[in-house]
């Protein structure tokens, strides 16, 4: 039908039309729409057809829609919006990430659906927080709660913290907790940062048999490494001495160099 034949026919029927009888308004929803509009981007991303921007990792290109990538990121819909360059280009090159984990967040993008195994989840966590798709990240997460062991918590509280993310850290410190008298004479306890050793002194469901036996672990924390002296007394504040043996407290503990050097740990001591 050409356009003098479109015409013609819209004439026809509006002369046609007829008369509604009464003055009422309905919305309708077709509540599979969304869905389906969703998997028609995704066959375009597929097939690579109406794509408009590539992103570069490495040697590897992808073909995506700019809209669909805003709408599962902030990241990109900052970097489309913003009226710099990348907002035009056709061409982006992403760095700090691994072509793996793009592809993994593209797909989910496209899809909805996140595949996460053992291989890859650290690195797709990672991505994902990096460029800001919260819901990618929140699985990641939860498949990650699940990995937590007595072998891995420690490396896994320092893991959470420098990503900020708090039920993972939470998590692992309370395995830290619930196993301190196994993980206190590991090496990677050795290792542990000053505040993330606190926050597990301080942590009311540490288990140890003997409260004496968390001073001893404090103190070889403080001994592996001389700059963490100054560190001591804070660390000290943690120790419940109200569990400790009385006899423990005179003859061991303030005996020892590290509160002789430490008026503020004397101090304590006497108060005890």
């Amino acid at each position: 039908m050409d356009f003098n034949d479109q015409t013609e026919f819209a004439k026809n029927v509006t002369h046609c039309r007829p008369h509604l009888s009464t003055d009422k308004r309905k919305i309708y929803e077709d509540s599979t729409r969304s869905g389906q509009v969703l998997s028609e981007m995704h066959r375009f991303y597929q097939d690579e057809r109406l794509c408009d921007v590539n992103l570069i990792v490495d040697e590897e290109q992808f073909a995506c829609h700019r809209l669909v990538l805003a709408a599962s990121s902030l990241y990109f819909e900052r970097m489309f919006s913003n009226g710099m360059s990348e907002a035009r280009a056709k061409d982006i090159r992403l760095r700090n990430l691994s072509p793996c984990a793009l592809k993994h967040l593209i797909e989910f993008a496209y899809s909805s659906k996140l595949c996460v195994q053992k291989d890859t989840v650290l690195e797709i966590f990672e991505a994902a927080d990096m460029l800001n798709f919260p819901a990618a990240r929140m699985f990641c997460q939860d498949f990650l709660m699940d990995q937590i062991d007595i072998n891995n918590c420690l490396s896994f509280i320092t893991y959470a913290d420098r990503f900020s993310c708090e039920p993972l850290y939470e998590r692992a410190k309370s395995c830290a907790a619930a196993n301190f008298q196994l993980i206190c004479s590991t090496a990677e306890f050795l290792e542990l940062p000053k505040n993330h050793l606190e926050e597990l002194l301080r942590d009311d469901n540490i288990e140890m048999e003997y409260e004496e036996h968390i001073y001893e672990a404090l103190k070889k924390w403080v001994l592996h490494d001389d700059s963490r002296l100054v560190n001591f007394a804070d660390l000290f504040k943690c120790i419940r001495l109200n569990f400790v043996s009385r006899w423990y407290l005179i003859e061991v503990i303030s005996k020892d160099e590290l509160i002789a050097q430490s008026a503020e740990c004397s101090n304590i001591i006497q108060s005890a």
